[in-house]
This record gives structure tokens, sequence and C-alpha cells, in this order.
């Protein structure tokens, strides 16, 4: 894995199904499916520069429950919303049973 443009990441996140929620210390990424606010975040600093290091970038890959390989495959695009849902399925840390 390489280092990353924070705002590259932002806008892979935002195009996965993710919502940016603006805090004071950070920005913080909530993911979505089918409307639902899910419990699968995470984050990147308002400091620091313009590029995430791959030790911040691993860290987030753990907290959207995804290998780092395929996180950065979410971050480069080749990696589609509905790839990332099925992973999410696949893994059971999304459902798509009603609630």
């Amino acid at each position: 894995m390489n280092p990353h443009k924070k705002k590259k990441v932002a806008s892979s996140l935002t195009s996965k199904g993710f919502r940016e929620q603006p805090k004071k210390d950070h920005h913080y990424y909530q993911f979505y499916y089918k409307g639902q606010k899910c419990p699968i975040w995470t984050k990147i600093s308002h400091g620091g520069g313009t590029s995430i290091d791959v030790g911040i970038l691993i860290q987030m890959a753990r907290q959207v429950k995804l290998e780092n390989r395929d996180f950065e495959n979410l971050i480069l695009c080749p990696f589609k919303e509905a790839d990332y849902i099925a992973l999410l399925l696949r893994g059971k840390h999304i459902s798509d049973e009603p609630n």
C-alpha cells in the first residue's frame, strides 16, 4: 500500500456509501446501507499535511472491515460500492435482513 492524498481517500469513501460527518478534530465517515447507519466508520485528520501515510491507511482499512489490498482498491476505484457491500455482507458486517 502507498500513501494517498486525503482528498482522494475522502472522495472514494463518499462514492462508496460513506457520508461525511465533520467534527472539530477530524472528518468522520460513516457507512450507510439502504438508508440505515451502519457501525462502520473511519476518520481523516484535519491536520498533518495533504497525504495519509501507510500506517494510518492500514488502520482505516481495519475500521472499514477490509484487507489492506481491498482498501487500496476502494481508494483507487476499481472497487465499486456494490463490491464493497458484497464483502460486508459476506463477512456479516451488515445484513440484508430487515430490522
